[in-house]
């Protein structure tokens, strides 16, 4: 007899699995092996190819335990994710600490209408239930990743107990002030407004400022426990905590003690006292294993908080995917940031300055310090190899874009009274920074005189006594080194030769300054000065009880003077030959200035386009651009470059004023050439003659190169065998 082993067929898959491996084309599939078989990879596929969903596919067999963060540009984190997992219908909660749910109900019980921001208070609770919510997957913007972070590490405590469940002995409890804190918040900001009314006329203005700090610092701080009341019959005592050591000192006097617990009792209908203590942060509390960047070319400047934050808590992350179709958009020197937090340095090492000098050469150095670099064709060659386990790039080689029309620019002139005057603007901008260029260098060289004549047994011994000091109140290490630099700088201060530091201070000329500062301004104060000219008008600095304020801030938020419409002008003609010869869909415009937005608002309005607005960011604003009730919408690249699908609304883009960011270049006008789209793209450019707008399009031309060459170098190995998967399916398919 012969026994015929069997093995048993794998479990059938869930409905909605099945449905997205069905779809999944083979290079996806690819992807997503690549993200399953590593705690840290990079994946960089181009527009269309499904970032998102082949992620969610590896997450799905992974099944790792625990939350997921995704932490991207704020139009996907609040929609493409969400409806990502809506459409396939993947049974994961999702939860925004961006937006509030849909149909939120409100403290007066009725649903809202729309989606809209946060406010802290809400954004604060939904941070402290991750700890009793199940399992789920959370998106958070990457500009409130940094306080999302602050607001776990610096929880202290677990809940006194778990969210809806109620004490049974009667006695309140943390949660229930917790509860009332924004109504304990309101409270005390109008004790405060009482007690600076209450002071002397002459006073107010210094009563004001310090109350206001005492609010901020409230704003801040954290409820951590409540201790129990004493045997003797004393109130329980709540407990804050703020990390930051001279905010906490401000919330320990007496009066503002006294006061909260005063305000406290009133809300609650419960005596309590009130302590203040100083908060460490604890990085075993981050409750995400499981972390997906996605656009992670956001994390690519090392010195940014968004990316230290990451930093912070990458230990306690298990896997990491980093997700982009531009990793580099200003050039290679930006990848070391980006593979750094997948490996922790293993790659290109821990330094971001060794390795600039390893990989790189450089280019440009301004008062001895290189402000751009360049790279050899060899040397990025190498750097693309030493990548190749971490990251893998793919495109979908079957994706059928509409792609774009023929572009059109407009160029715009000025008169020659206006020209004139762009000119003589540009001189005086430029003088404008060189005398600031002029004053920090004078401060540099009075400080460096007066470290140089100071004494230094004296500067020496204030230090080791300000680091003894703080050793002994518990500080930590970067609250140390703060007390000892202040600690040095005074001994400095009384101990220096001011006239001679004075003596190098007047030393400094403009002709220093001059050679110092020039190349480094002319990408920033002024350079930024006169596209605000170009684009027709300039900020301006002007007080609230100035003559002309109310003038110069009739439209915009901020002081503007405007100086000329040429191009504001041209948005109306377009718009109008747009609707006039019967163009189908709305039009895009795409600002870089915010006082374009709010000048080209009024201008459409008063030119007869009444539902002309600008995106706010919410969902339901991008479902009525696509439905078509938005004939004219305004969107900043920065907001509005990742992850927005309004292929349905249009076709037609119009550029006022260029970007400098390459990515934010190329992103804003695939917001329309996606798929679904039925019409070429048209963008149109305008440019103001004879100044710095003439050269943006070249400028931003010029970094192509580099990101191109990235993404060819990380192209998959399995290249060709994709392609002979796809011919396989094909003929399979035919048959």
């Amino acid at each position: 007899m012969t026994v015929v082993s069997t093995i048993p067929a794998p479990p059938a898959l869930p409905v909605w699995m099945q449905a997205i491996e069905n779809t999944l084309k083979p290079f996806q599939k690819q992807v997503r092996d690549f993200i399953r078989t590593r705690h840290a990879s990079a994946v960089w596929m181009t527009m269309g190819s499904g970032k998102t969903l082949v992620t969610l596919s590896a997450l799905s067999y992974l099944r790792e335990p625990g939350h997921i963060l995704v932490v991207a540009p704020r139009n996907i984190a609040v929609d493409t994710w969400p409806e990502e997992l809506f459409d396939w219908d993947i049974p994961l909660q999702v939860t925004s600490f961006n937006i509030t749910p849909p149909g939120m109900v409100g403290k007066n019980g009725r649903r809202s209408k729309g989606q809209r921001n946060l406010k802290p208070a809400e954004f604060k609770t939904l941070v402290d239930n991750i700890g009793t919510d199940k399992p789920g997957l959370y998106t958070v913007g990457s500009d409130r990743f940094t306080d999302l972070v602050q607001r776990i590490i610096y929880a202290g405590e677990p809940r006194v107990r778990p969210v809806g469940c109620a004490r049974d002995d009667g006695v309140i409890d943390l949660d229930a002030v917790r509860d009332a804190f924004s109504e304990i918040e309101d409270r005390y900001a109008a004790l405060c407004l009482d007690r600076v009314e209450a002071a002397p006329e002459a006073e107010r203005g210094a009563v004001d400022d310090q109350y206001s700090e005492i609010k901020a610092a409230l704003g801040q701080a954290r409820l951590v426990k409540l201790k129990p009341g004493t045997a003797s019959g004393g109130a329980p005592t709540v407990v804050f905590a703020h990390r930051d050591p001279k905010k906490a000192k401000r919330l320990r006097a007496e009066q503002v003690r006294h006061d909260l617990a005063d305000v406290i009792t009133a809300v609650t209908g419960h005596p309590f006292r009130v302590a203040v203590i100083v908060a460490k942060p604890d990085y075993r509390q981050w409750p995400f294993p499981t972390v997906i960047i996605d656009e992670a070319q956001g994390f690519k400047n090392p010195q940014s908080l968004r990316w230290k934050a990451m930093i912070a808590v990458r230990p306690h992350i298990r896997r990491l995917i980093e997700l982009s179709g531009t990793p580099t958009p200003e050039g290679a020197h930006e990848i070391w940031p980006q593979i750094f937090l997948l490996d922790q340095g293993d790659t290109f090492g821990t330094s971001y300055t060794d390795h600039l000098a390893t990989w790189f050469t450089p280019e440009q150095v301004v008062q001895n310090q290189v402000t751009r670099w360049q790279i050899s064709r060899w040397n990025e060659t190498q750097l693309h190899q030493a990548i190749s386990h971490l990251a893998i790039s793919a495109e979908n080689t079957e994706l059928h874009l509409m792609g774009f029309g023929p572009p059109i620019t407009h160029r715009v002139p000025l008169s020659a009274d206006l020209m004139n005057a762009y000119q003589a603007f540009a001189r005086d901008a430029l003088l404008s920074v060189l005398l600031t260029g002029l004053t920090e260098l004078r401060e540099r060289a009075y400080d460096q005189s007066m470290a140089a004549t100071a004494d230094m047994f004296a500067v020496t011994a204030a230090e080791d006594d300000a680091r003894r000091r703080a050793q002994c109140s518990g500080l930590d290490k970067s609250e140390t080194e703060g007390a000892v630099s202040e600690a040095r700088q005074r001994a400095i201060g009384a101990t220096g030769d001011t006239a001679v530091a004075r003596a190098a201070y007047d030393a400094v000329t403009l002709d220093d300054a001059s050679a110092h500062y020039i190349e480094a301004v002319n990408g920033g104060v002024l350079r930024n000065k006169l596209l605000q000219f170009a684009a027709g008008a300039v900020y301006i600095d002007l007080d609230k009880g100035a003559d002309g304020y109310a003038k110069a801030t009739s439209l915009t938020s901020r002081p503007t003077l405007q100086l000329h419409s040429a191009k504001f002008d041209k948005v109306i003609d377009i718009c109008d030959q747009h609707f006039a010869t019967g163009g189908d869909g709305s039009v895009l415009i795409a600002y870089r200035f915010d006082f374009e937005k709010t000048i080209l608002i009024d201008r459409l309005r008063r030119a007869g386009y009444l539902g002309a607005r600008a995106y706010n960011g919410m969902p339901d604003t991008k479902k009525a651009w696509n439905r078509g009730e938005i004939p004219v919408m305004l969107v900043h690249p920065a907001s509005a470059g990742h992850g927005l699908n309004l292929q349905f609304g249009g076709h037609t883009l119009i550029w006022t004023t260029l970007p400098d960011s390459n990515e934010h270049y190329g992103q804003t006008p695939a917001r329309l050439n996606r798929l679904g789209q039925t019409k070429p793209v048209v963008v149109h450019t305008i440019l103001t003659e004879n100044t710095i707008d003439m050269a943006m399009p070249g400028a931003l031309s010029d970094k192509q190169a580099s990101q191109e060459r990235l993404m060819q170098a990380t192209r998959s190995e399995f290249k060709s065998s994709i392609a002979g998967a796809i011919a396989a399916v094909n003929r399979a398919h035919r048959q």
